[in-house]
């Protein structure tokens, strides 16, 4: 990819070990409203903003009260993360190394600020971020790129200047779209192939995202 000026991160599942209670809410949400969880609602749903999952799940679902949904969905997971939250493994020593090489680093997540500011401080990593932005206060959320632009805009570079690292397909489309580097690193290969090898590189752990960086250096 050549040179690079920045690095933008997404939070859940891929900075934080959080996306699990996500899919657990879903569970919970189901069995709340005694209706089946298909695979066509996960995908409606996963890597989305809180606003854009509701109109969302409402597209392929009608018949459900989506916004009850969400609701019970983001309760459970944020008191999941209440009472265990961790960072996901080599983020910290990838964060380390960008900061000791004076690579800006942003955090462009789906969720509120507020939550955003408070689970990076909750885990030790809010220094390592200049820039925060959510997808509640763009027009549209992921899969749309307005995250991934405004966290450019707010860093001061180019998009082609920056890597993005996801690990939702909608996260992928979004910084494909926004014109970022992006690198996956997905949980599942449910995800990698939703995804549609849409990103530019494809790896298995934080670790490897900091192997390549580094070889990128050179």
């Amino acid at each position: 990819m050549g040179h690079f000026q920045a690095v933008i991160f997404d939070k859940d599942g891929t900075l934080l070990d959080t996306e699990k209670y996500y899919r657990q809410g879903w569970q919970v949400a189901a069995h709340h409203l005694g209706i089946p969880l298909t695979e066509q609602m996960k995908r409606a749903i996963y890597g989305r903003s809180g606003h854009d999952q509701v109109a969302s799940l409402h597209r392929v679902c009608p018949h459900i009260d989506a916004a009850l949904f969400m609701d019970i969905v983001m309760k459970y997971a944020e008191g999941q993360m209440e009472s265990r939250m961790d960072q996901k493994p080599g983020v910290q020593a990838l964060l380390q190394m960008l900061q000791d090489q004076g690579i800006p680093c942003a955090c462009a997540s789906g969720g509120p600020l507020s939550l955003i500011q408070k689970n990076l401080k909750a885990v030790g990593l809010d220094p390592y971020f200049s820039v925060l932005v959510s997808g509640m206060d763009v027009p549209r959320g992921k899969p749309y790129p307005d995250v991934f632009v405004e966290a450019v805009r707010q860093l001061h570079v180019a998009a082609n200047q920056c890597i993005v690292v996801e690990d939702s397909p909608n996260g992928v489309f979004a910084a494909k779209a926004a014109g970022c580097f992006t690198i996956m690193v997905p949980e599942n290969n449910w995800s990698k192939e939703m995804a549609k090898e849409k990103y530019d590189l494809c790896v298995n752990n934080m670790y490897n995202v900091q192997d390549y960086i580094k070889e990128v250096w050179k």
